[in-house]
């Protein structure tokens, strides 16, 4: 709407006719003089969707986010950096290893709820909403409970193997992280964006942090933290700022992984200097090399096209 007043003016929008066949562009149908809205029989009856056998992830690739190689994105900037921190705090046995694993996923999986809950906010809500095409035809309407089961389930054998002889407090503590990460997520999907600003940083404190709930806590595992909260929330608060003041509706072209590195070096070099060598011996600093590599191999290019010395540039 915003591009179209700037493009044309308000007055054209009211003489004009406006054809579509969404239901998003109902802001401009509402403002034409002839709004012609389209919806093609049996459109959203397409039974790709239709009561899924659903795993964790599955919302994610199927809806958030189709077409884009999401498990390999999500090994890379989720599963790894996870597993890196949580082996920080536990010796490195395979069922630790494996414990880490299940409670990624079990975590992932009411995250995803909170996605899945977040377009139908959207969709219910908001003026301009952000959705894929793939979210019309999603039909399953038992989606968060499949989600809950897979959480229970797969946190259940996470808090055996990581915990066998303390499983009755480590199970209700796991419980807790997952409940309250979905109460702050059904608040956030409810609130107006600007606010969302704010409430983001604690869905990536729980996103990234959530295994300290029964994991003790190295000095590395928390930088890693930080590291992947920081620039995320920077990168979101730009991405509010230009939708609101320019009506640009892309994710911003942001070096984050540059940030992600960088941060997490400054916060090393912080904790090296505070406590010495023995506190950044951990697991959780080798996603130094890890983030060292996701910009070498996304960002590093751009960076340094983009790089200019002024004092040997053409004066003009």
């Amino acid at each position: 709407m915003a591009l179209v007043e700037r493009s044309h003016g308000t007055d054209l929008i009211g003489r004009a006719a406006m054809v579509t066949d969404s239901l998003d562009d109902r802001n401009i149908l509402s403002r034409s003089s002839l709004p012609l809205l389209t919806q093609w029989p049996n459109i959203h009856k397409n039974p790709q969707y239709r009561d899924f056998a659903y795993i964790p992830g599955d919302y994610l690739n199927r809806v958030k986010q189709p077409g884009v190689r999401v498990w390999r994105i999500l090994l890379r900037e989720d599963v790894l950096p996870w597993l890196l921190m949580c082996l920080s705090g536990l010796t490195i046995t395979v069922p630790h290893i494996a414990g880490s694993l299940l409670l990624f996923f079990s975590f992932w999986s009411i995250y995803e709820a909170g996605y899945f809950d977040n377009d139908k906010c959207a969709a219910r809500y908001e003026g301009d909403p952000q959705l894929k095409p793939e979210f019309a035809r999603f039909t399953n309407p038992f989606l968060e409970v499949y989600c809950w089961v897979w959480a229970i389930g797969l946190g259940a054998a996470a808090v055996w193997l990581i915990h066998p002889d303390r499983w009755y407090i480590a199970g209700p503590a796991w419980l807790c992280v997952l409940f309250s990460c979905r109460m702050v997520y059904h608040f956030y999907n409810r609130v107006d964006k600007d606010t969302r600003v704010f409430v983001y940083p604690v869905l990536q404190a729980f996103r990234f942090g959530s295994p300290i709930a029964i994991i003790d806590l190295h000095s590395a595992g928390a930088a890693l933290i930080l590291s992947q909260i920081i620039p995320r929330w920077f990168e979101y608060g730009v991405y509010r700022y230009q939708r609101k003041h320019f009506a640009l509706s892309t994710w911003p072209k942001v070096p984050a992984r540059t940030l992600r590195l960088i941060t997490f070096l400054l916060l090393l070099v912080a904790i090296l200097i505070a406590r010495g060598m023995d506190a950044i011996m951990a697991p959780a600093s080798l996603a130094l090399l890890l983030f060292a590599y996701a910009v070498y191999r996304f960002e590093a290019r751009e960076l340094k096209a983009d790089f200019r010395r002024l004092n040997r540039m053409p004066v003009t």
